[in-house]
């Protein structure tokens, strides 16, 4: 039996599709798509396309400019359907509740693109969870106390981590899948951010 956690460590569930395209992606198909979900993602915000200039040299900048993409909502905001050129993610946010309910959405969300933009196939699914785990403000701890997958060192080395960081990608060659599991610890101060895809 799967062990329950009285506070779940899962801030966020992605699942992303990228599609092979049938036809000119048009964005009256947000409009279209939004028909179909608007009863489980009733809010809607349009991100408008961003300008970067890129270059290493003054007079050599090439500007990228970001297809625009369009966010349906649920009412409290913790669940989200982001749209872009053949491109379509499904977001939950804390609290996730279990696997079940998530695919359900996925499998609404899925089935409305596929209606609106009828894809030729699909050219990528990733599943991603973001998991953020409260270790108490002791001296040390053990980290397999609160992972399977750890950092293994020698024993002639100190047990003892600072800051670690640590990426596994196991293959499966049958259905062309790729398992990643990252894992590290996190300072207050860290920052991450990512440019639109």
């Amino acid at each position: 039996m799967a062990k329950v956690y009285k506070f779940p460590p899962i801030s966020e569930a992605v699942c992303e599709f990228r599609f092979e395209p049938s036809q000119t992606w048009d964005s009256t198909f947000f409009g279209l798509i939004y028909d179909q979900l608007k009863r489980d993602f009733p809010k809607k915000k349009q991100e408008v396309g961003v300008k970067v200039e890129v270059g290493q040299q003054p007079g050599l900048l090439q500007q990228v400019v970001s297809a625009p993409r369009m966010k349906f909502l649920s009412d409290d905001e913790r669940s989200l359907v982001q749209l872009a050129n053949d491109v379509m993610s499904i977001s939950k946010l804390k609290p996730y509740d279990k696997w079940e309910n998530f695919k359900e959405i996925i499998l609404r969300s899925l089935a409305a693109y596929e209606e609106v933009n009828k894809p030729k196939g699909i050219r990528r699914i990733g599943i991603r969870y973001v998991n953020r785990i409260e270790i108490p403000q002791e001296k040390e701890v053990k980290i397999e106390d609160y992972l399977l997958a750890v950092p293994v060192l020698p024993e002639q080395i100190p047990q003892v981590f600072h800051v670690w960081v640590q990426r596994v990608e196991v293959p499966f060659p049958k259905i062309n899948g790729l398992l990643i599991i990252q894992s590290g610890s996190l300072r207050e101060k860290d920052i991450d951010y990512r440019l639109p895809t």
